[in-house]
C-alpha cells in the first residue's frame, strides 16, 4: 500500500487481484488495512491460470505495451518495486 501511494496515476498503476478470498473476507481485509488501490476478484482463477500464478503474492509490471517485464515471487519492498518500475520506464 505505500508503493500504491507513490504512484503517479499518470504513468502508473496498481490493480490487486484476490484469488483466494471470499468476497467478504476480502472487502473486510480491504476496510481494515486501508487499501486504496482498486482490486478485482478472481474465484475462479481465469486471471491466475492465464498468467500462471503458481504462488502468492505474485507481482507483474506490465510494460506500456501490455507485455510483462517483470515478474516478482513472494513478498516485496517499496525499493524492490520502485527498482522494476525504473526499470520498465527506462
Amino acid at each position: 500500500m505505500r508503493f500504491a501511494r507513490t504512484l503517479d496515476p499518470r504513468s502508473a498503476v496498481l490493480i490487486g487481484i484476490d484469488v483466494n478470498d471470499p468476497r467478504r473476507a476480502a472487502l473486510r481485509f480491504m476496510h481494515v488495512f486501508g487499501v486504496r488501490y482498486s482490486v478485482v476478484a478472481d474465484p475462479s482463477r481465469t486471471i491466475a491460470d492465464r498468467y500462471r500464478i503458481i504462488g502468492l503474492p505474485t507481482t507483474f509490471v506490465i510494460d506500456r505495451e501490455g507485455r510483462i517485464a517483470w515478474r516478482l515471487l513472494g513478498p516485496r519492498t517499496v525499493a524492490s518495486l520502485d527498482r522494476a518500475l525504473v526499470e520498465v520506464e527506462g
